[in-house]
């Protein structure tokens, strides 16, 4: 028997989610590249859960460039299919900040 999550926790996963896809969007808006993510996101949307389990498949390869724990959190995030609408419209909330574009 399953047992259900403590709503608390809950909500700081979500939070933690919530600052995972913050800086994924500021990253991706200091490299100016805003357009082509949003690009390849939108056309990964119909497969983010088979994208989340090969993120999980090589998570001990990614280890070694990306912060394992980061990755996993990502991985987790991609399972819900929300994350990756969530992650374009925070991109494009950066790109449309002045500080963003100097």
């Amino acid at each position: 028997m399953a047992v259900p999550k403590d709503e608390r926790a809950e909500a700081k996963e979500s939070v933690s989610e919530e600052e995972l896809l913050e800086d994924i969007a500021g990253r991706i808006c200091q490299r100016q590249m805003a357009s082509p993510a949003i690009f390849l996101l939108e056309s990964l949307k119909p497969v983010n859960f088979i994208g989340s389990q090969l993120m999980l498949a090589l998570g001990p390869l990614a280890g070694l460039i990306v912060e394992p724990s980061r990755w996993e959190q990502l991985a987790h995030a991609l399972e819900k299919r929300s994350t990756i609408e969530r992650l374009i419209r925070k991109i494009e909330e950066r790109e449309r900040e002045p500080s963003v574009r100097n």
